[in-house]
């Protein structure tokens, strides 16, 4: 089936409504109707200020949404991809109580009663069955949570959305919770070409045995909703006929799928309202607000979204998921709709269409995209007024929405900014500040996610590092004034620049590359560069590598202040990374979470011991594969090095080219088979090179290396090449240290590009 038209602007806006809805309704999981109406009252907006909560957090509706769908790729197999390859991919992503889930146990959480099934060897869809699990534990709402991004990646083919949503949704549930993930993602999918509620419900339900559970609620509260135009009747009806009481277990599936329905009947055509309905409603308002968000966003497109509110801007697209791969702890909607969109094409056999803007990071190409970027005003320094939208380029209206003078831009001006239109789709981020004498106006990005978030685990890794070069194409708006209360419309200076969190009460540390003038009216290009060098010895920090957690646009006006505006075109991201990473853990804050910096998938990541001679890192798993891992998804030609010993267990080694727990490139030493492998792990694992080496003694110190160019690995020991492998299937990832089941040490590593 072709793909149909505008498909990535409706998978962004699918992922939109997804995260909108977590958004929304996360504040007040759990809580009853009439708890939520007696708060309140109409829950038609964002009331995380009120109830003292962030409003952006990572939340396992997110987070397994857009990564168990990379089963379809990491699989190979395409639409052939079955349960069992989707027990895979959480394997591979998942890290036990830190990624993605709700850890709740054995029998409380159905994911990590699957998870501990998976663990122990059962394949799915058994690890999910009614049979392994009993029904209710099977019946919980998970498999209809995580299902849209199936229904996004199948546009169009309702039946195939809904026989991959029984493949993934049975790693970890059977029975009705199947049905419900086979009608989300049939709605989902089909809601790209067919627009009428009705049809849609009618076509998604065809699709389940007719007298299943599910299809009855949808019967019944369809009818209700017929019969009286007020929600909170059909409501009443739901929790008498179908509430939580009925069913057991933490969070079934059917008063939640009811109540989705009773959303979607009352408000077909509306996305704020259909949003308020399930979430006033209560019960598991986060995960019912982001299948009716996505399924709306497809519906209603991203038009359809802020019609009568503005959803986006106090969040900017901001997303956090957390995986045991990484490199997606810090991401936005635009980012993984892109990569929905590009698993679209590929599998509907069609040549993805080339990135944005050559490739930028951040485009900003489809309407509204924010890419995380806000106005910052957590320094003194930095409050100033400030506002930040996306917009078309050449502009009709500066970004407050108020006419622009053009009047007043000559034919000669009109020409040069003709020919200063960004390329590609021609949409900016308009930046428009009114700055007093001494502030500095700020536009930034996180360039790492947090260290903890509330109820769920954070694991991510930095989006830049030393040795990269970040450019940004920014043009001076076009023209002559745009103040907000009578200050100049001055030159200003632009840069630039990256941050350190500060660590045991330092202050932020803020590196900031060259300044450039920006005149206004003048609508040339300017681009920023900062080159961020090689880090050596001068970027450790008591003995650790430290990273940057934001990236941004820093203004510094003249003396008696200036207003204007900009449009941020692009950022691009170029170069490999150049880093020390010295002898100690890169930590946060006083409490020494490393959980933002590197991936920890072990049971132990600490330092020495007290009476070791040398600070390093040690790493310790009771049992399986420990990783330590850090970097971004495309490195790909690199040489990493680290030394490293075995105090005990089954392996000591480094990783390179890693994209999760089951797919790397690993150089290991083992004292148990007394020799030392190089491996490639994907979809198994293939040994590259064994060889039998003298034995290391306790606690003794080794060099490690691991070079990867194209399809080529390099590896030593000890300054010596004992292997040189072709063939390497995995292109590009990070690197990471791992031991197996047991305690190894490891310091001075170092991974730098290839000449």
């Amino acid at each position: 089936m072709p793909l149909p038209p505008k498909y990535g602007d409706l998978v962004y806006a699918g992922v939109l409504g997804k995260v909108i809805g977590v958004y929304m309704g996360r504040p007040y999981e759990g809580w009853s109707k009439k708890a939520l109406e007696e708060r309140w009252g109409y829950l038609d907006r964002y009331v995380h200020d009120d109830a003292g909560v962030p409003l952006v957090v990572a939340d396992d509706d997110i987070s397994g949404t857009f990564t168990f769908v990379r089963a379809l790729e990491d699989s190979g197999r395409g639409l052939e991809t079955a349960a069992a390859d989707f027990g895979d991919t959480w394997l591979n992503y998942l890290i036990e109580n830190k990624t993605i889930l709700w850890w709740g146990g054995l029998g409380m959480s159905s994911e990590h009663t699957a998870y501990l099934r998976l663990a122990e060897g059962f394949r799915a869809p058994d690890s999910g069955s009614a049979a392994k699990n009993g029904r209710i534990v099977s019946e919980q709402i998970g498999a209809q949570i995580f299902i849209d991004a199936i229904g996004l990646a199948l546009p169009g083919d309702m039946a195939l959305a809904a026989r991959m949503a029984k493949e993934a949704g049975s790693v970890a549930h059977d029975g009705e919770a199947v049905h419900a993930a086979k009608v989300q993602a049939a709605l989902v999918s089909g809601a790209f070409t067919e627009k009428n509620m009705d049809v849609l419900l009618d076509r998604a339900v065809s699709l389940i045995p007719p007298r299943s559970l599910v299809a009855r609620v949808h019967a019944d509260v369809r009818a209700w909703a017929k019969a009286n135009a007020d929600w909170r009747k059909t409501y009443d009806r739901i929790e008498k006929k179908y509430g939580y009481r009925r069913y057991g277990g933490n969070c079934h599936v059917v008063p939640n799928h009811a109540a989705m329905v009773m959303a979607w009947a009352h408000a077909p055509a509306s996305f704020r309202q259909s949003m308020a309905i399930i979430c006033t409603a209560g019960w598991d308002t986060d995960c019912n607000a982001a299948n009716v968000g996505c399924l709306m966003g497809v519906l209603l497109g991203l038009g359809g979204i802020g019609a009568d509110y503005d959803f986006q801007a106090p969040m900017a697209d901001r997303v956090h998921i957390p995986t045991a791969e990484g490199f997606r702890g810090v991401t936005d909607c635009l980012r993984e709709a892109e990569a929905i969109t590009r698993l679209g094409y590929i599998l509907a056999g069609e040549t993805p269409p080339p990135p944005p803007k050559n490739g930028a990071l951040f485009h900003f190409s489809k309407p509204g995209a924010l890419h995380g970027f806000m106005p910052e005003t957590g320094d003194d320094l930095s409050r100033c007024a400030s506002a930040a939208r996306n917009m078309a380029w050449p502009p009709t209206a500066d970004p407050s929405g108020k006419a622009a003078k053009a009047d007043k831009v000559d034919k000669a001006n009109k020409a040069k900014a003709a020919a200063a239109t960004p390329p590609a789709a021609g949409r900016v981020l308009g930046w428009r500040f009114e700055i007093p004498a001494g502030r500095r106006p700020i536009l930034a990005t996180p360039a790492m996610p947090p260290a903890s978030e509330g109820g769920y685990g954070m694991v991510g890794t930095p989006l830049v590092y030393p040795g990269q070069t970040v450019t940004a194409k920014v043009f001076a708006w076009p023209v002559e004034a745009v103040g907000w209360s009578g200050l100049p419309v001055a030159p200003v200076e632009a840069s630039l620049y990256v941050s350190r969190a500060g660590r045991a009460g330092n202050a932020r540390q803020v590196i900031e590359g060259p300044r450039v003038v920006l005149r206004p009216g003048s609508t040339r290009p300017v681009e920023l560069k900062l080159p961020l060098k090689p880090s050596g010895k001068g970027d450790l920090v008591n003995g650790a590598w430290w990273g940057f957690d934001a990236l941004g646009i820093m203004l510094h006006p003249p003396r008696g202040g200036a207003a204007g505006g900009l449009a941020l075109d692009s950022v691009r991201l170029d170069g490999m990374a150049d880093i020390d990473f010295g002898h100690a853990l890169p930590r946060i804050g006083n409490k020494g979470d490393p959980a933002g910096w590197v991936v920890d998938a072990s049971h132990c990541l600490e330092g020495r011991f007290s009476e070791q001679p040398e600070d390093h890192i040690r790493l310790l798993k009771n049992k399986g594969l420990g990783v330590m891992a850090i970097g971004q998804a495309d490195w790909r030609d690199y040489a990493f090095s680290a030394r490293a010993y075995q105090h005990l267990g089954g392996g000591t080694g480094i990783l390179a080219r890693y994209q999760g727990l089951r797919r790397h490139v690993a150089l290991v030493y083992s004292n148990e088979s007394g020799a030392i492998r190089l491996v490639e792990r994907l979809r198994g694992e293939t040994v590259l090179g064994e060889v039998k080496v003298k034995p290391w003694k306790t606690d003794e110190w080794h060099v490690l290396g691991l070079t990867v160019q194209g399809g080529r690995a390099l590896a030593s020991v000890d300054g010596k090449t004992i292997f040189d492998a072709d063939g390497l299937r995995l292109a590009h990832g990070g690197i990471g240290f791992t031991v197996d089941t047991g305690f190894s040490g490891f310091r001075d590593g170092r991974i730098k590009p290839l000449a």
